[in-house]
């Protein structure tokens, strides 16, 4: 035996078989299915004034969808956002949506971890949303290797700013892939919403209901025309979209889609319409029938409100001049649904809690699933409304006729709604649909009640909406508005006109909002402290600084006591490299809030900055034990360890983070710098590799991994890096100089200085790349420009020692040696460790024979690293130039030790052999270095020596003879002694 039908079955055909009318539009619609795709229309746009059954026909349209085999779904102006839109469709569409669903229960806890962390923005990721930008994760305050975030003017300055927010979320989703998930949630998921839908329509049609466009569209406008421009990829053929909404299509985008597009334009009921509807109700009387066309106009919920009663005679229709809700009473009797038709009237949404707590005396689900039989009751997302057209009178005559009933039913309402929010979780906020349902409602009942009174309290929590996001702060607008309007109160209803006009703009932040609301006299000081800290961090998200700081200083003078004033304009002075300001703010939120660790690993992240290690890593091991479980502290104490050069303890922290969170590509990549300084490259370019594929697009650690085979001397594969991150962001600065390096490296000079030159053109400031550019002059010989550029970079950053070293280098080079050592004095005085200034001067003393310095030098050098086979081979050349050749023997033989392939130090040893009159030896050493480097001139040139001495004179002058077309500017027949060039 069959199921019975369900009431709402029974309901549902009774309502159907009233529906008349529309016969052409329904029968276009059912055509449309049955067309090949090159005829077919795929947007349908039923527009018209309320009341002429829009949601109704819609209806219609998706039971004729589902007879022709099509899967369809259904949104309208409850849900709120994009991604929330997305999930509501692929919640009906089922299965071909699963993967859709699992990364959009990824966001929605994301977002809910941000929820609960008490010095985050609530949906920050929702801030920095570019409708034409693509967020790219290339680059960031926190990261090292970051290129600079340039003034926000343009699309492309956009781009690289919407990369600030990253400091943020980095910091508490390591992962990238959450990091993008949260910072453009449409860009994210759209792709797996379209993957679902191509499933989905393998098989079958899929149709797709947009109702109450007119609301909506502010929110969804953008996001369908971009899928249907593919901007996400190709939709699929079989997919139809129907619009329902007060204006038609066709303004901005959609233009160019008009011959996809079927006009469903709804205008009253003909009279021919309106007799067929009347007659499906058994109104038959002629007379009865033109004065329901009289006083309907044709207006189709009115017409069928009109027959309800069934009426036989004119009289029983009513008054023209009575209000609708007079002409549908009328044919009920019975009082208690009477009553309970006007009691349902009065809230936005009803469900059999909210009727039983108007009516207590009443059945809330017996007179629940009344209500749902009349023709002006919609569902709406699992709860039922009025439509419009009916609700404004109801609500208004109730307010009219006693308005100490109407505050009380209010009041009732709001206290209600605000138990039930309190009953949703404990820890329950703005992110939670049920309590935002509940706040709302709350919010609204006490408007409705109390205007005056609670106007300002609306206002203060729309700056809460506001830190909540677009969506949020959309609907917290329109409620107040609507309140307003419904409560008679224009200064109500004004305040949140103007609200919704703020977000009308379709801009991508809360900015104009928050402006709105602080230009409020209403808003309490601490409300207006809080709307200035979410404002400030607006500011600072697309980089505009000075305004932040700003802002958060307002927020300080308005509320001394705000902790997260003080943190976020600290992290605003980080970044602009105002340290000791920032400090003094981190010191500040934190006596505020001893327990922040967020203020604490970010006051050690300045710590850092200012390369005051120690401190730097006492704030990260405080926010590590207030929170262990902080992959961002714990990996940040990694950066500040590696910095230290304690790399194990680094590489701990980095374990330990990854650990925590496998998906961090940031720790991984972090690890992986880490491995590359220990010279463990493999185990580098495993990491950077891991790192790549948990974001591909991350430039960053694909330029990271470029430096690794730069190091490795893998410079085809080092280039194919650098260009790859150069395309991801051409403004790279790390990459375009990463890029130039390796060009030097392979001697294509000319591209190197190309590259140089674009990363000055970036950052006109940088004393490394223009110092860089000085080191490429320099190996061309071209030591005058050499020199031009290291002035310039030592005067941007005086206590660069390396950019002095170089300069001494350069001009030893050029024989002068005194300058040359003024400058190496320097860069050692800066750094009494540095290396490579100590083999310098070394290297500066020996043609000046001043060798007992050079000595010094060198033996400092190899103290400092043992395993230097360059520095022992220099001092093994100054013992050959004074004659203690035993000596330089052995430090030529352990820097070949060292070495193998060092054919400096082999040529070296050579001409040492050379000289004590061992030519053998000295010959298989020469013709070992000219087999590791055939072109250098030096290394024919002292076999060239061996031989004469051997008076091999045939040899000899093979030698010399290349030795001179190699390099004819030196006159090899001389003494050949040349100081100034790498000799061995």
């Amino acid at each position: 035996m069959a199921e019975p039908d369900s009431l709402l079955d029974i309901l549902r055909r009774r309502k159907q078989a009233w529906f008349v009318g529309r016969d052409g539009h329904i029968g276009l619609f059912r055509e449309n299915f049955r067309l090949p795709v090159e005829r077919k229309r795929f947007i349908f746009n039923i527009h018209g004034d309320g009341g002429v059954g829009k949601t109704f026909l819609l209806q219609q349209l998706r039971r004729i969808a589902r007879e022709e085999g099509a899967v369809d779904a259904y949104t309208d102006e409850h849900i709120y956002g994009v991604p929330e839109t997305m999930a509501a469709l692929a919640g009906q569409l089922g299965k071909p949506f699963n993967d859709f669903l699992s990364k959009y229960e990824d966001f929605d806890r994301r977002r809910e971890q941000m929820a609960q962390d008490p010095q985050a923005p609530l949906t920050a990721w929702s801030k920095v949303t570019r409708a034409a930008v693509k967020i790219g994760l290339n680059a960031s305050k926190a990261l090292p290797g970051a290129a600079p975030i340039v003034e926000l003017v343009d699309a492309e300055a956009a781009a690289e700013a919407t990369d600030q927010v990253r400091v943020y979320l980095s910091a508490k989703f390591s992962d990238s892939r959450d990091v993008r998930l949260l910072l453009n949630p449409v860009e994210e998921l759209t792709p797996l919403f379209l993957q679902g839908l191509r499933k989905a329509a393998t098989q079958q049609s899929v149709a797709l209901f947009f109702d109450t466009y007119e609301r909506t569209a502010p929110v969804l406008d953008g996001w369908l025309l971009d899928i249907l421009h593919g901007r996400f990829g190709d939709p699929p053929t079989a997919l139809v979209l129907t619009v329902a909404g007060r204006d038609p299509l066709g303004a901005s985008g959609w233009t160019e889609f008009l011959g996809a597009i079927a006009a469903v334009p709804l205008l009253p009921f003909t009279e021919t319409e309106t007799r067929q509807l009347l007659a499906a109700r058994a109104v038959t009387s002629e007379q009865v029938v033109r004065t329901v066309w009289t006083l309907s106009g044709g207006l189709p919920l009115l017409v069928a409100m009109l027959a309800e009663g069934h009426p036989t005679d004119p009289d029983e229709v009513g008054d023209p001049s009575g209000t609708a809700v007079e002409r549908f009473l009328k044919w009920e009797h019975d009082p208690r649904r009477r009553e309970a038709v006007m009691t349902g009237a009065l809230p936005r949404r009803i469900d059999a809690d909210v009727l039983s707590v108007l009516a207590p005396d009443l059945d809330g689900r017996a007179t629940l699933d009344w209500l749902k039989t009349l023709p002006f009751v919609a569902t709406r997302s699992g709860r039922f409304e009025y439509h419009d057209v009916v609700r404004a009178p109801m609500v208004r005559m109730q307010r009219v006729q006693s308005a100490q009933n109407w505050r009380a039913a209010h009041r009732q309402l709001a206290e209600a709604h605000e138990q039930w929010r309190q009953q949703v979780r404990a820890d329950a906020d703005w992110s939670d649909s049920a309590w935002l349902h509940h706040r709302l409602e709350e919010t609204y009942h006490g408007l409705c009640a109390d205007p005056s009174g609670k106007l300002s309290v609306a206002l203060e929590s729309a700056v809460d909406a506001a830190v909540a996001g677009i969506a949020i702060i959309r609907r917290w607008a329109e409620m107040i508005r609507m309140a307003g309007h419904d409560a008679g109160n224009d200064r109500v209803q004004q305040r949140g006109q103007c609200l919704v006009a703020c977000l009308d703009e379709q801009r991508p932040d809360c900015v104009d909002v928050l402006t709105e609301l602080l230009h409020d006299s209403l808003l309490s000081s601490d409300a207006r402290s809080a709307a200035l800290v979410e404002r400030g961090r607006l500011h600072y998200y697309a980089d505009r600084d000075e305004k932040s700081i700003t802002d958060f200083s307002e927020a300080i003078r308005l509320d001394p006591d705000r902790s997260v004033a003080y943190e976020r304009r600290g992290e605003s002075h980080r970044w602009l490299k105002r340290y000791e300001q920032a400090l003094a703010d981190f010191d500040r939120a934190i006596e505020l809030d001893p327990k922040s660790d967020w203020a604490i690993a970010s006051r050690g992240e300045t710590y850092h900055a200012m390369e005051r290690y120690e401190q730097a890593l006492a704030d990260f091991d405080r926010a590590i034990e207030l929170n262990p479980k902080s992959d961002w502290a714990i990996a940040s104490r990694g950066e500040t360890y590696h910095a230290m050069e304690r790399y194990e303890q680094a590489l701990a922290d980095f374990d330990r983070a990854i650990e925590l969170n496998p998906k961090s590509d940031w720790a991984t990549a972090g690890r992986g710098l880490t491995y590359r300084a220990m010279e463990r490259y493999e185990q580098a370019l495993a990491d950077f590799d891991r790192a790549i594929d948990l974001d591909p697009e991350s430039s960053w650690a694909i330029a990271s991994r470029g430096e690794t085979y730069h190091a490795m001397e893998r410079y085809e594969l080092a280039l194919a890096d650098f260009d790859r991150a150069i395309e991801l962001d051409p403004r790279y600065f790390g990459s375009v100089v990463g890029r130039g390096l390796t060009y030097r490296a392979m001697e294509r000079y000319e591209q190197a200085l190309a590259d140089f030159d674009r990363a000055i053109d970036l950052d006109p400031e940088s004393s490394w790349a223009i110092a860089s550019r000085g080191e490429t002059y320099r190996a061309m010989e071209r030591y005058e420009q050499a020199l031009a550029d290291f002035g310039r970079a030592i005067d941007l950053d005086p206590e660069s020692s390396w950019a002095i070293a170089s300069r001494g280098r350069t001009y030893h080079m050029m024989a002068d040696y005194e300058q040359a050592l003024a400058d190496f004095d320097r860069a050692i005085e800066l750094d009494p460790k540095y290396f490579w200034a100590m083999v310098g001067r070394g290297l500066t003393y020996r043609p000046m024979k001043r060798y007992e310095q050079a000595l010094a030098d060198f033996n400092r050098a190899i103290d400092l690293d043992p395993e230097s086979s360059w520095a022992i081979a220099s001092r093994g050349r100054t013992y050959r130039a004074m004659k203690r050749y035993e000596q330089a023997l052995a430090d030529f033989d352990r820097a070949i030790d060292l070495n193998p392939k060092s054919d400096w130090a082999i040529a070296g040893r050579g001409e040492t052999y050379r000289l004590m009159k061992c030519y053998e030896q000295a010959l298989t050493d020469l013709d070992k270095a000219i087999e590791l480097d055939p072109n250098d001139a030096w290394y024919l040139a002292y076999r060239w020596r061996a031989n004469c001495d051997l008076h091999r004179a045939v040899e000899a002058e093979a030698d010399l003879a290349r030795a001179t077309a190699i390099d004819p500017s030196r006159d090899w027949g001389s003494d050949g002694t040349y100081e100034g060039h790498e000799a061995p």
